[in-house]
């Protein structure tokens, strides 16, 4: 029976571990020397991020609706379409207000055919009157009609005005500039005030709408750079937060948060979002890229000790920022590594400073 037959299986695991992190061929300086960069591993500061998924939504979302009851004609627009102030989006076949303009029109004529007539009496019982063959009364009563019947043509008027202006809203102009993004009614379809025919949006007023849980909304604020990603269109772009919504949905417990997009970014409503905010730094060990002696796929490094002597050392890599990997594993601060050499590198070399 051998002896590794006796060792448990979590102290083999450990020694074959250890015996990955050197160099079979590193046993003394026999191995020559090597000029070498040499830089000192300490602490910096890095990002803590946070995401989050994201919409790009509108601000400015107009409901589309009916002042008049009728039926819808002239409604050519379709979702996506891009309309203009003013532009007419849809007619509405008025036929109740067309009914009341009438109705107002003949009540009009009514009224100023019986301020005529009470006009009329009025000058008959003046003339009798001063004749003394009427009595103070009878032109009272005469002058009283006159003003009631001069107060009905004033509101027949004032509703056949009201009936005309009706009529105005026959036709539906756009709000402003915007884009069609729902189309809920038809032609031939009755339209009733308030009942939704259209929605639009306008593309130049656009943010991303996420959410933030309430264990990390405080470190959120208005004005914050949020870096932004959207696959669909391949873009990555930085914004801005907008607004912090202060009451959180009661179901899910987060918070909405809007970022403002940079200006001219050419995107749609409704676009997927990757939201990344930046919450907090820590201070980690550092590594450049080009100090990794990587053999297989197991990253290394050479760490220089007090006498200059090269030791081969495997290390634990974590997330990378640009061309510098974080180190979680495998160093300490104040360790001296080889950032790049003239020769090939060997455990056990010694090392001389080099430019």
């Amino acid at each position: 029976m051998n002896l590794t037959q006796l060792l448990p299986a979590g102290v083999l695991c450990v020694a074959a571990l250890a015996g990955c992190g050197s160099e079979p061929a590193e046993t003394s300086l026999s191995q020559g020397e090597v000029k070498a960069s040499v830089i000192t591993v300490t602490p910096e500061p890095v990002p803590v991020f946070y995401d989050a998924s994201g919409s790009v939504v509108s601000e400015q979302r107009v409901t589309i609706t009916s002042r008049l009851s009728g039926y819808i004609r002239d409604l050519n627009v379709k979702e996506g379409d891009q309309v203009k102030a003013g532009q007419v989006l849809f007619r509405v076949d008025p036929v109740d207000v067309r009914s009341q303009q009438e109705a107002a029109r003949a009540q009009l004529v009514q009224a100023e055919a019986d301020l005529a007539d009470a006009e009329s009496d009025q000058r008959r019982f003046e003339a009798l009157f001063e004749q003394g063959a009427a009595s103070q009364r009878q032109l009272d009563k005469a002058r009283l009609r006159v003003k009631v019947a001069h107060s009905a043509v004033k509101q027949a008027r004032a509703a056949l005005r009201q009936a005309r202006n009706q009529l105005t809203y026959a036709e539906v102009r756009a709000p402003g500039n915007g884009i069609v993004v729902r189309k809920l009614k038809r032609n031939g379809d009755l339209a009733t005030p308030g009942a939704p025919v259209l929605m639009m949006e306008n593309p130049d007023q656009l943010v991303v709408d996420t959410y933030v849980d309430e264990a990390n909304i405080s470190h959120v604020q208005a004005g914050d750079k949020v870096q932004l990603r959207l696959p669909a269109f391949d873009k990555r772009l930085t914004g801005e937060v907008l607004q912090v919504v202060g009451a959180a949905d009661p179901v899910a417990h987060n918070f909405l948060v809007k970022v403002r997009l940079p200006d001219g970014v050419n995107v749609l409503a409704g676009a997927y979002v990757k939201v990344r905010f930046t919450i907090a730094t820590r201070e980690v060990l550092m590594l450049p890229e080009k100090a990794l002696f990587s053999r297989g796929d197991l990253p290394a490094v050479y760490v220089v000790d007090e006498q200059n002597i090269a030791h081969y050392r495997l290390v634990r890599l974590g997330q990378k920022y640009g061309d510098r990997y974080e180190v979680t594993a495998g160093l300490t601060a104040g360790a001296k590594v080889i950032a790049s050499a003239e020769g090939v590198v060997r455990g056990g070399m010694r090392i001389v400073a080099g430019e």
